[in-house]
């Protein structure tokens, strides 16, 4: 019973700042219509088009295209690479993002960029996978982004193969390494 009161004078706080920073809002955008001669409603549509872009960009900003794994780097590497050169992140800030320790973020971005110095060349923007699927598990990138192609995707391993440019055996193996540690991680508490 305490728990729940908790939580409700909780919610009622934080109710309670929204409504402040609102009022506050409000008297801004009031301000500079007095200001700057400008209706209120022009100021709240302009601030309401900025909002929407900006949680568009917050969207889609874990997305990732596949066509970056396209390339002859690694599944790490072009993640990285793409991480840094086309979201403008630091390493520290990828190796945030994506749990691994920033030494080996930086060789996988200074490996990367020696392969394939250029910048990647998105051809289907629309085609994208969440970052956190990439990541999830103990898998690798590859393993993580082969298992999503085929179980959510429905590909087969030769349009993964096609679409990664990689070797179908390659492809296969990979699904592979994934199934074992699947298997193994199974067994282990009875071992």
């Amino acid at each position: 019973m305490g728990k729940k009161r908790g939580e409700k004078r909780r919610a009622e706080a934080v109710d309670c700042n929204l409504n402040r920073e609102f009022a506050q809002i409000k008297d801004k955008i009031l301000d500079l219509s007095s200001k700057y001669k400008v209706p209120s409603s022009e100021i709240t549509s302009l601030l309401r088009s900025f909002v929407d872009s900006f949680s568009s960009f917050e969207a889609n900003r874990d997305l990732v295209p596949v066509d970056i794994f396209d390339s002859n780097l690694g599944a790490l590497e072009a993640l990285v690479k793409y991480l840094r050169e086309d979201c403008s992140m630091k390493n520290k800030q990828v190796s945030e993002m994506t749990g691994r320790k920033t030494t080996t973020v930086s060789t996988a971005y200074r490996k990367a960029v020696s392969k394939f110095s250029t910048r990647f060349k998105i051809k289907n923007p629309n085609f994208t996978v969440r970052l956190n699927i990439l990541l999830a598990e103990n898998y690798t990138v590859l393993e993580n982004l082969i298992m999503y192609l085929r179980d959510n995707e429905k590909n087969k391993f030769s349009e993964i193969a096609k679409r990664l440019n990689r070797d179908i055996r390659s492809v296969w193996r990979s699904e592979e390494r994934r199934v074992g540690k699947e298997c193994r991680s199974r067994w282990s508490p009875y071992h």
